[in-house]
């Protein structure tokens, strides 16, 4: 499915993640050498007793994304004494000084503040208590060469605010100028110009080089976007412009190619840019028999040069030199990355129906048939339909405001966080991602892998095609257990729950569970014969035992071929053994299982989604019937049924009753006021 959205410079220029690429260990690998990054101007404009000064410095290799330095205004000092002790603060920051950043005083109330990291790196500020500081990119322009009269030189300031996107700033020298002058003339077009002044974009001589032109423009501070440019002279000039090398304005990325060399390998890396089909494109080389290094550097050329979407924004590459150099003309910030972004794509399908549009995206990898299933699933759980559940559809489509999202598998999710407050792809935001794996992680452990969907309370659900995990070892992935369509009603009773009350581990649910286990540990498993021993000649008199007839999750029967097995084992090692939710956590006493997960599980019974095994969707004959074929389970049955149709809270009170020796029958009751559920073997 192609994609084009209006995403921002800024969310792109950030995508940035350099390193290595991620391929095997004995693989060449593609080593993307970093651009320099952008220099911030700083100058404090006020501050009044009580001011605060934060500076936040944004960049992925710092805990959390990020990191402030802070500066109470000390009273007596000057504008110039604020701004150098703000100065102070960050150098001696030893977070900021492991990714490289500095901050350097200037004139007056003016400092600089500069990064040396292999990742973007970005500033913002804050002030309180009525001080002002100010904060602006700043790119640089030099002209160099010989001048001629009537040569054309030619600024493109691009920016969102502007009209059609651009302006073109163009100056043509007059007899006498030099490359000082032509810089002059160009700051002063800039700074006369009103729609560039109307967004704070603005230029000023270098105090160091008197041919270099500093042009700031507002960080994404507040505009939370960035302003980039491009320089050209008009062919056969004789002058140059030269504009900074910093991921904002496209300049020229060396990639190097190092490691060995392995037949059939595949050596990539991915350009992003916001002109191209699904923001990115892959360029990738499979190694020759015969191949080496050079080879494989100038085969990426090859495949550069030769995708029509790269050539349509200017991307063009040459392997000279022992490196892969690649260029771009696109007025768009391009990027080039070690691994693909993880966007997250909205499911069109039915706009109109619950939840929003905009609530419901696959991400990644993931399958578009599977995120029709999702998406499906949830229409239907929100039909309100005679068969399904009216109380809690209601419930749902009333007060739920979280989203859903579709991932391949787990490590797309873990990468789908972004670096910055920001979230351009459209997916869950890395707090959000964090925070799950930190709940996730310690709770289940090594049984990680089993987890095909994950609910925040009234946030988001997530739900998996397979649980592959990047910290199972290599090779190793869960066998699918339920289908699309089961996991995403299991995280839709998470939902309801929560939106309910958190009604999964509230009194009356627990009281039913704990009285569903209690009768099951006395109760028959399997067929038995209660006055065989007392008769003579005996005449067995055969009843029903609880998982009488109900099939197992491979699709035999629990109590043998036929269902007509005698005995079995005790119920609660059939619980935790025969059905599929239950066998998750067959290493727990049943009677510790989540009583989250086992609601979240009838919610998706009682909706009409019974559990799944076969990945393609289809159903598999005794998938968790436990619920809705043997007796066990009554009460629970009877509480659900009640809270979903009708949002009742059923009562505690009435029995359980259960067969504990030959010569009684089994009667299950469980009374919530007005219903009892009686099963009477051999009547």
């Amino acid at each position: 499915m192609k994609l084009r959205r209006a995403i921002s410079a800024l969310g792109m220029a950030f995508a940035l993640s350099f390193g290595l690429m991620l391929v095997p260990a004995e693989a060449a690998t593609v080593t993307i050498n970093p651009r320099a990054n952008a220099v911030e101007a700083g100058q404090i404009l006020a501050a009044p007793d009580g001011s605060v000064f934060t500076i936040t410095t944004y960049n992925a290799g710092l805990v959390d994304g990020q990191k402030s330095v802070t500066h109470t205004y000390v009273t007596g000092d000057t504008l110039r004494q604020t701004a150098n002790k703000i100065v102070q603060a960050i150098n001696a920051d030893t977070d900021l000084q492991a990714i490289g950043v500095t901050a350097t005083l200037g004139t007056g109330s003016n400092y600089t503040i500069n990064s040396t990291s292999t990742s973007g790196t970005v500033y913002k500020q804050t002030t309180t208590g009525g001080g002002s500081n100010r904060l602006a990119i700043q790119q640089t322009l030099t002209i160099g060469g010989t001048v001629t009269v009537d040569d054309k030189l030619t600024l493109t300031i691009y920016d969102a605010g502007l009209v059609g996107g651009k302006e073109a700033v163009v100056y043509k020298p007059n007899t006498g100028d030099t490359l000082a002058d032509i810089v002059i003339r160009l700051r002063n077009k800039i700074n006369n110009s009103t729609s560039l002044s109307a967004l704070n974009i603005s230029a000023k001589v270098s105090p160091t080089d008197p041919n270099t032109l500093l042009i700031d423009s507002p960080t994404f501070d507040a505009t939370e976007k960035f302003t980039s440019y491009s320089a050209v002279v008009k062919a056969g000039g004789t002058e140059t412009m030269a504009l900074g090398d910093f991921w904002g304005t496209n300049g020229g990325q060396t990639l190097s190619i190092s490691g060995s060399v392995t037949v059939g390998d595949v050596v990539k890396f991915n350009v992003t840019n916001t002109d191209l089909p699904d923001l990115q494109k892959e360029v990738s080389y499979t190694v020759q028999a015969g191949d080496n290094l050079n080879k494989i550097r100038c085969g990426l050329r090859t495949a550069v040069n030769n995708d029509p979407d790269l050539a349509a924004i200017g991307v063009h590459a040459t392997c000279a030199g022992g490196v892969l150099d690649v260029t771009t003309t696109s007025s768009q910030p391009t990027a080039f990355l070690d691994r693909a972004l993880i966007v997250c794509t909205t499911v069109l399908t039915s706009p109109t129906q619950w939840p929003a549009a905009e609530k419901v995206k696959y991400c990644g990898s993931a399958n578009i048939t599977n995120a029709l299933r999702m998406r499906t699933t949830l229409e239907e759980i929100g039909a309100n339909s005679s068969t399904r559940t009216a109380y809690a559809s209601d419930k749902l489509k009333a007060e739920g405001q979280f989203s859903v999202f579709l991932y391949h598998n787990h490590n797309e999710f873990y990468d789908s966080g972004q670096d910055f407050p920001w979230n351009f792809t459209n997916g869950p935001t890395k707090d959000q991602v964090n925070e799950i794996k930190d709940v996730i992680f310690p709770l289940y452990g090594s049984a990680r892998r089993t987890i095909l969907g994950y609910s925040t309370r009234n946030k988001l659900s997530l739900i998996f095609e397979n649980a592959e995990d990047r910290l199972d070892p290599p090779g190793i992935e869960y066998a699918i257990n339920h289908s699309i369509q089961h996991a995403t009603a299991h995280e839709m009773g998470h939902q309801f729950s929560a939106l309910d009350g958190d009604i999964a581990t509230g009194a009356t649910f627990t009281l039913a569970w704990q009285r569903d286990l209690e009768g099951m540990g006395f109760a028959r498993s399997c067929k038995y014969n209660a006055h065989a021993a007392n008769t003579e000649p005996p005449q067995p008199l055969v009843y029903d035992g609880i998982f009488t007839g109900a099939l197992a999750a491979d699709r035999t029967f629990v109590c043998g071929g036929d269902g007509n097995g005698f005995g079995g084992p005790n119920p609660l090692v059939v619980l935790g053994t025969r059905y599929p939710y239950f066998s998750q956590f067959n290493t727990k006493p049943v009677n510790e299982l989540p009583r989250e997960e086992l609601f979240s599980e009838w919610f998706a019974w009682r909706a009409g989604f019974p559990d799944y095994i076969a990945s393609d969707g289809s159903l598999r004959d005794g998938s968790n019937q436990v619920f809705e074929t043997s007796q066990a389970l009554s009460c629970t049955f009877v509480y659900i049924n009640d809270r979903f149709d009708f949002g009742q809270d059923p009562a505690g009170g009435g029995g359980y009753s259960y067969p504990h020796s030959d010569t009684q029958t089994a009667v299950f009751s469980c009374s919530d006021g007005s219903t009892t559920v009686h099963d009477n073997p051999g009547t």
